[in-house]
């Protein structure tokens, strides 16, 4: 997320769960308003502060933050959901296949 130490303390970001933070994370992301600074720390656009991101309910953080519907929202986490069942069978199979080659080489 290129976020800074002391801004995650600031927002308290150990008390909210992975999930939580993923979500609200990649949906800003794939909306266009969030961009994850390059290794100089520079973004083309000014992200929103973790603070306004984690530290609100859901109703603030979409019609603020997000500016999206809650249903908007709720297909998202659904899709989310979806997407990263699908990369842990997949990282599953691609073990599985790994551990199938009997260590050969």
């Amino acid at each position: 997320m290129g976020v800074k130490q002391a801004e995650m303390v600031k927002s308290r970001l150990s008390r909210f769960t992975l999930d939580e933070v993923r979500h609200r994370h990649c949906f800003l992301e794939r909306r266009g308003l969030y961009q994850t600074p390059d290794k100089k720390g520079q973004t083309t656009i000014i992200n929103p502060k973790l603070d306004s991101v984690l530290s609100v309910d859901q109703d603030t953080f979409l019609a603020h933050v997000a500016m999206a519907s809650s249903e908007e929202y709720d297909v998202f986490k659904r899709l989310m959901a979806r997407e990263w069942q699908e990369e842990e069978l997949r990282r599953g199979s691609i073990e599985a296949d790994g551990d199938d080659d009997g260590g050969g080489g």
